[in-house]
Formats: C-alpha cells, structure tokens, sequence
C-alpha cells in the first residue's frame, strides 16, 4: 500500500481547533451552570427574607393583640391575670410579683375609668446576634395611647423573647395623672 493509499491521520493542526472548541463548550456550560447555582441562591435568599418578613408580622399581629388585651384587662375589668401569666422575669426587677396587684390599683385609681385605647405604635428591635448565642433579646414595645378619667395616658408594654416564647418584660404607664 502506497501512502496515498492509506487513510490520512488527522493532523494536529486540525486536532488544536477541536480542543478549543471543546473548551469553549466546557466554559459556556460551566458559566451557564455557575448562572442556575446563583440564581438557585438568590431564590432561597428571597424565600427566606419573605419568610422571615410573614413571621414578624405574624409575631407583631399576635403580641399587639395581647397588649390591647392586657391593656384593656388591667384598666378596663381591674384584673391583672393576663400580665402575671405573660410575665417575663425582668417585669419583677423592680416591682416584686406580689406588689403588681396593688401597684396597678393604685394606678388605676389615678387615672380613674378607661374611656378609650385611641392608637397603637410599634417598635421591633432585633438583636446583633441571636438570642440563642445569649446576646441581648429580640423585643417588641408597644406604646398605646389612651383616654382616662383624668386626660390622656400613653402605656407602654414591651415584650421580650424567653426561648419560643414572648413574654411582658416592662408595662409603664405615662400620665400627668402619675405625675402628682
């Protein structure tokens, strides 16, 4: 067989643009897989932020509800079962467990009769780090202003978060009515 007879080899300039070609291909599939990988992570991004944002306000909706009921329970009916059985250990530093009774009665004779919860506020505070690393706690206040026998009042009542749990950490009351 003569060379003219055999089949020619690929020549290694022809093999050279092949290579290329083929990295090109690797390159785009591996840019076009890097694009899925980021916009996969940016989904899960999205759903947690929107996740996170539906459980705060599920959280803020639920514990504004128990501050106008506690508010309303204290002021309007003279009970304070609803604020002893959401008491957070700090509500105690300063007025004793068994002093709140006669604390609140005597603000409530101040004040005189509940006429009305006019507005609620919020303020949701988030810690640096998360409370499961004992940093300082997540806490809600809400500051819902009132009308009493004797003018306007504002009470304050913030809760702070104790493991799943949000409890009342401080209850004030604002009033010229206090003041005397």
């Amino acid at each position: 067989m003569s060379k003219s007879d055999q089949s020619p080899e690929p020549a290694e300039e022809h093999a050279e643009p092949f290579a290329v070609l083929a990295g090109v291909v690797h390159r785009a599939q591996w840019r076009s897989a890097l694009r899925v990988c980021a916009i996969g992570a940016l989904a899960l991004v999205l759903v947690s932020l929107g996740i996170a944002v539906n459980s705060r306000r599920a959280i803020e909706q639920r514990l504004a509800g128990l501050a106008v009921e506690i508010a309303e329970e204290i002021f309007d009916t003279g009970s304070h079962g609803r604020l002893l059985l959401y008491a957070h250990p700090k509500l105690f530093t300063y007025t004793p467990e068994l002093d709140w009774p006669s604390r609140l009665f005597e603000q409530r004779a101040r004040l005189g009769q509940l006429q009305s919860l006019d507005s609620l506020t919020a303020n949701f505070e988030q810690g640096l780090l998360s409370a499961r690393f004992d940093s300082a706690p997540n806490a809600v206040s809400y500051r819902i202003s009132s009308r009493f026998g004797t003018g306007p009042a504002v009470v304050e009542i913030v809760f702070a978060e104790q493991g799943s749990e949000w409890l009342v950490a401080q209850l004030r009351i604002e009033s010229e009515a206090l003041k005397l």
